[in-house]
């Protein structure tokens, strides 16, 4: 080697140490601190380059091996680059594998002794199957310090059009719920008997199995699954979950919650890698297919939430419905929400109506809660507690006399609620001293709701004499009530 290229090396080395000197390299494993403090500006020989060199480059945690020797089931891999390999936790190999696994396996790397090789599955580790590894294939293992995990498994139960997502990159489902066949984002009402998981930002949803996390594809874009009693109450929230159905893309309705509010524990969802997935096993209880009575087991930490069925029935079919008159959201999505918007006017649907009381109430069209739709009201399901909500209810009222008083607000209650609420933020009720004068008064609130079934309603209050609300029909002077929320 000439002379040159030996100073041209040394210097890259030199400025490498340089570099890294005085720092703590929090990358590597088990370091020791540098043989020799090195200063920018001042001349260091190149035994002292070298030295803290190699000090690096012995506490490297990537190794590189040969292809394994042994056998199926107890791999051995004899010697790795660099040549200072230890059991430290952390430690990454990287090897060509000489057999197919035939099941659970163990590996000795630089006769560090054999140590069982598990994968991660659903939040744990487990045995290696067979088909796990493939002769001739290379792979990575991770020492956790007493065993190591296989960190890309092949995907053994998968269908040949799924893929495993990388170890430690975090995907989430491309679609959405909708009660719209063809659409991802709902544009009308509808009485439904069906719900439909459509393609939006991507076709792809990532699930757990056996292999690790896989992405299935929506089969032609849209995946779409009867609501059949009686597997869907009338009341309850229940969840919808993607599944791996044999290597396929399914979805299928879990049991209801039993509640407007709380999932019971046998429900409950976790978050792994970003992902909302069952923490209980669902044993022949989870609903799905064409005609909605096909009945699924899925494994604990294996179905992917979409989200949440909020049903109301009314002549048999499960109701989302836009205004005007009331409006009802039943279905909430756990992933890629999108601003919805509730607007409920009462033109030419309402007449006018009057409040003489002090005490905060619904407006006077018809039973509370609204179980026929008459109030100006909206029920909106959200399963996770993340849809946030701003409603505005903006009236034209006119008192009896000139002391007349006429209040507004926004109250927020559960479906279960009999008396009528408080406004849900009292400091943003408001009060228009009407007299017998033509006035609008109007009130906005903005929250984030808890996990649920919740209706969001306008309020009403007046004091000293009688307020007629909706006190004009005419184009200019029409009750509205508007309510936002993400989904």
């Amino acid at each position: 080697m000439s002379s040159k290229l030996l100073v041209t090396r040394l210097v890259i080395i030199v400025a490498a140490v340089f570099w890294l000197a005085g720092r703590s390299p929090a990358w590597a494993n088990n370091c020791p601190n540098y043989s020799y403090q090195l200063t920018h500006g001042t001349t260091a020989d190149a035994s002292q380059a070298m030295s803290n060199f190699n000090t690096i480059y012995n506490c490297a945690y990537y190794f590189s091996g040969g292809t394994s020797t042994g056998t199926a089931s107890s791999q051995i891999v004899s010697s790795v680059v660099p040549s200072i390999y230890s059991l430290f936790v952390g430690n990454r190999v990287t090897f060509e594998s000489g057999f197919d696994s035939t099941g659970p396996l163990t590996l000795n790397v630089a006769g560090t002794g054999n140590l069982a090789v598990t994968k991660r599955s659903a939040g744990a580790t487990i045995a290696i199957a067979a088909g796990d590894m493939k002769a001739n294939q290379v792979y990575t293992v991770q020492y956790t310090g007493s065993q190591y995990v296989l960190l890309d498994p092949l995907p053994s139960t998968a269908a040949s059009n799924s893929f495993v997502v990388p170890f430690g990159s975090k995907i989430l489902p491309g679609g959405r719920l909708t009660v719209q066949t063809g659409s991802a984002v709902q544009t009308s009402g509808h009485s439904i008997h069906s719900i439909y998981y459509h393609t939006y930002i991507s076709n792809l949803v990532p699930v757990e199995s056996t292999s690790g996390t896989i992405l299935l594809p929506i089969p032609g874009n849209e995946l779409g699954m009867a609501l059949a009693s009686p597997h869907v109450g009338t009341n309850w929230l229940q969840d919808i979950y993607a599944f791996s159905d044999n290597g396929t893309l399914s979805m299928c309705v879990a049991p209801n919650w039993g509640s407007y509010t709380t999932r019971p524990s046998s429900l409950a969802i976790v978050n792994q890698n970003g992902l909302w997935v069952n923490a209980n096993a669902f044993n022949g209880a989870c609903y799905g297919g064409s005609d909605g009575n096909t009945a699924y087991t899925i494994p604990a930490y294996q179905g992917t939430l979409l989200g949440t069925l909020a049903p109301e029935v009314d002549s048999g079919a499960y109701m989302n419905l836009l205004g005007p008159g009331g409006s009802f959201f039943g279905v909430s999505n756990a992933y890629n929400r999108i601003p919805m918007k509730f607007s409920i006017p009462t033109a030419g649907t309402i007449a006018s109506w009057t409040n003489s009381s002090s005490t905060w109430a619904a407006p006077a069209l018809g039973t509370f809660p609204p179980s026929t739709y008459q109030q100006l009201a909206a029920y909106v399901a959200d399963g996770l507690g993340q849809s946030f909500v701003k409603a505005v209810y903006s009236v034209p009222v006119q008192g009896s006399s000139t002391s007349t008083s006429c209040s507004v607000g926004i109250g927020v209650v559960l479906p279960s609620t009999t008396p009528a609420p408080s406004p849900q933020n009292a400091s943003t009720a408001a009060t228009a001293v009407a007299g017998t004068g033509l006035a609008t008064v109007s009130s906005a609130s903005s929250f984030y709701p808890t996990p649920g079934k919740f209706i969001v309603v306008s309020l009403e209050a007046a004091s000293g004499g009688t307020c007629t609300f909706e006190a004009s029909e005419s184009a200019l002077h029409n009750a509205l009530f508007t309510v936002e929320f993400m989904n």
